[in-house]
């Protein structure tokens, strides 16, 4: 087993703008575990989706092993930390984060000031977790154990954009303004193969806009459900 870094961002209740929380699973591929990730989101479930991964292998000179059976860690732990800090003009608080091996929690602190947001103004801790407290996707107790390893430390990321909800577009309000599709209940016409592409394909953000536009194109009506705040295609 894998243990996974996932940075997820979404909405919130009274939340203006997207809200982002990195959340931590165990598990083999992350792909077959959406629905406990989506699980993991503190807001709402419609829209949230995953816009980074980081594969934790190695972490200051330790191979990060996951597994049920408790091995010594020499009294160290595994701690993720994110530093907040100011940069003039810059309407948003910066922030870094990552991942530090150390035995207490303000030790893991001290660690961090060496790495994150140097030479910068206004540094200070927003969070601190013990990894551990927080893997348990798969709803089996998961240990971290920390083996010593010199070789490659750095943690591999993937920025992507994966939907852990169907159909969440960010380009579905425009679309449906500019080519004013119908909401009728009572419209049976769908486009043959929509439903199946849609369901299937990898990368929807793109690929609906697409299908649409083509629909539209064709002078062909499709058979849309928009819900206000969601911002999804639902078929029947």
């Amino acid at each position: 087993m894998k243990l996974f870094a996932l940075y997820l961002g979404g909405r919130a209740e009274h939340a203006n703008i997207e809200v982002h929380d990195v959340v931590f699973i165990v598990a083999e591929k992350v792909e077959h575990h959406k629905e406990k990730i989506r699980q993991l989101w503190f807001g709402s479930s419609e829209g949230v989706h995953i816009d980074a991964i980081a594969e934790v292998s190695k972490v200051d000179g330790y191979k990060i092993n996951v597994g049920s059976n408790k091995n010594s860690t020499h009294g160290n732990h595994l701690w993720f930390i994110n530093f907040g800090a100011t940069i003039p003009s810059l309407f948003s608080e910066y922030h870094e984060n990552g991942f530090v091996v150390a035995p207490t929690k303000q030790s893991a602190i001290e660690k961090a000031k060496n790495t994150f947001c140097l030479n910068f103004k206004g540094i200070h801790t927003d969070s601190v977790v013990e990894v551990e407290d927080c893997v348990n996707v798969t709803e089996q107790l998961q240990n971290i154990n920390l083996i010593p390893d010199a070789g490659n430390t750095q943690i591999q990321v993937k920025n992507c954009y994966i939907i852990l909800e169907g159909g969440y577009n960010r380009k579905t309000p425009s679309l449906i303004n500019s080519k004013r599709a119908y909401l009728a209940n009572n419209t049976s016409f769908c486009l043959s193969g929509i439903k199946s592409y849609l369901l299937n394909c990898i990368h929807p953000v793109s690929s609906c806009g697409e299908i649409i536009e083509h629909a539209f194109s064709n002078g062909l009506l499709v058979k849309l459900y928009y819900i206000t705040s969601i911002q999804r295609f639902n078929f029947p």
